[in-house]
């Protein structure tokens, strides 16, 4: 694999496992010594077989569907159900493994390892990450007012995209709607709440945990889901420590485009300035398959200006510091120099 041949070239160097493992510790949130051991397991793990196995079974699943749709073909009054992997009748996750690896376990260590990368060549100067993913979106847990889909089946289905690997998940309101909004608007009843509640923190965390990234779309939640700006759970995404971005869903039917929603979610209650920078490079650093930015030259100084304009050298130094945390590079020697970390793990080197 790609990613399997890259680390081996990277890695080849006295001192580079360890180099690498220091910034996948900050990552994971692992002791040192935990990331270099789950460094080892990631370059030792079956993925081919696990492709292969992967491969196997969507010809398996394909040739079941084929004969049921002939079934019905033959006897219309047959009900219509789908070939499908293995799911958990409760939350619909993906169950089914792949040479002994989930897909949920794949991406998520891949995220990781691949944001390791980007931070030691940001760090360095020299050049570690040049990786390319798959990278994978679903639009999942938007359509709050849909009477057909109840609070609880829209966590599930948040809940089997992350089982499923997406790197991002569109929309996602379910994860981060007040419940007591739900219990105004007539989606859960106020004996609900609690159990709902307790759901929904429990997929925020595995979401979260699995570095799975929210597309906040402000005005499509707003106008679809007739929530208000404060209802909308941007900040409550930003308070939860989630990856967000901000998007704009669908620019011609809604007559918005990146601008007009970036000022929109920089008014929304409890965002501030250093949250709105977070987003906007959460955008550029979680695009699909950390594919290499063909502007990158032209962008990275345009949004180095913008960030550093019209701040006091405290606001500097605090955004500079709130970009290291979140972005997990060691503050340099200066707001300005760490911010060019940042901008370097954000765009790639």
């Amino acid at each position: 694999m790609m990613m399997r041949e890259h680390l081996a070239a990277q890695l080849r160097s006295p001192g580079a496992t360890t180099a690498l493992a220091e910034r996948l510790a900050r990552v994971t949130g692992k002791p040192a010594a935990e990331a270099e051991a789950f460094l080892a397991h990631f370059q030792a793990a079956p993925y081919e077989a696990a492709l292969a196995a992967t491969e196997r079974r969507a010809n398996d699943l394909r040739a079941k569907d084929d004969a049921l749709r002939a079934r019905r073909k033959v006897d219309p009054s047959e009900p219509w159900r789908a070939a499908l992997p293995d799911m958990d009748p409760f939350t619909g996750q993906l169950a089914e493994r792949f040479g002994g690896l989930s897909l949920e376990e794949i991406a998520a260590q891949t995220r990781s390892v691949t944001e390791a990368l980007n931070i030691w060549s940001a760090e360095t100067g020299a050049h570690h990450g040049d990786v390319t993913t798959l990278g994978m979106t679903m639009h999942a847990g938007e359509q709050l007012l849909n009477d057909k889909v109840k609070p609880m089946d829209l966590l599930n289905q948040v809940d089997q995209a992350v089982s499923m690997g997406t790197d991002r998940i569109g929309h996602a309101l379910i994860l981060g709607i007040d419940p007591d909004v739900l219990v105004q608007k007539g989606k859960l009843k106020p004996g609900e709440r609690d159990a709902f509640a307790a759901r929904q923190r429990a997929v925020r965390d595995r979401a979260r945990a699995r570095g799975v990234v929210i597309e906040t779309n402000m005005s499509s939640n707003i106008e679809i889901s007739n929530l208000t700006d404060n209802q909308h759970p941007a900040s409550r995404f930003v308070a939860e420590d989630m990856r967000v971005t901000v998007n704009t869903d669908d620019e011609t039917v809604l007559g918005t485009n990146m601008a007009k929603e970036l000022h929109r979610v920089s008014e929304a209650r409890g965002v501030t300035r250093n949250d709105l920078a977070t987003m906007i490079l959460e955008g550029y650093r979680s695009r699909l398959g950390n594919r290499e930015l063909a502007h990158r030259d032209r962008i990275k100084p345009a949004l180095r200006t913008a960030l550093l304009r019209g701040v006091s050298g405290d606001e500097a130094l605090a955004m500079a510091n709130h970009l290291a945390h979140y972005f997990h590079v060691a503050p340099a020697a200066s707001p300005a120099a760490t911010v060019e970390r940042v901008l370097d793990v954000a765009l790639g080197m």
